[in-house]
């Protein structure tokens, strides 16, 4: 039940985004490591100056890392609404 209305609340707040003119767009296979690249640098650095529990923050990278192993490169940011 959790997981289904944090699903729910994801594709709210995608679609209120959508509703504010934000416009989804495809990354490039070449650009996701850059990307992630900076949003590890940001979290890291957030985690690490503010987090209470810092070896969550390492569960979490590590169950993120194997939920992405089984995705494409690239993603896809469309996914989101469906």
């Amino acid at each position: 039940e959790l997981d289904k209305t944090n699903r729910r609340d994801n594709i709210d707040a995608y679609d209120a985004l959508l509703a504010n003119g934000i416009q989804p767009s495809r990354s490039k296979a070449e650009d996701v490591p850059y990307w992630r690249g900076v949003a590890e640098a940001t979290n890291s650095e957030i985690w690490g100056s503010n987090a209470v529990d810092k070896s969550l923050y390492a569960d979490m990278q590590a169950a993120l890392a194997k939920f992405r192993a089984g995705q494409s490169a690239a993603g896809d940011v469309a996914a989101v609404s469906q």
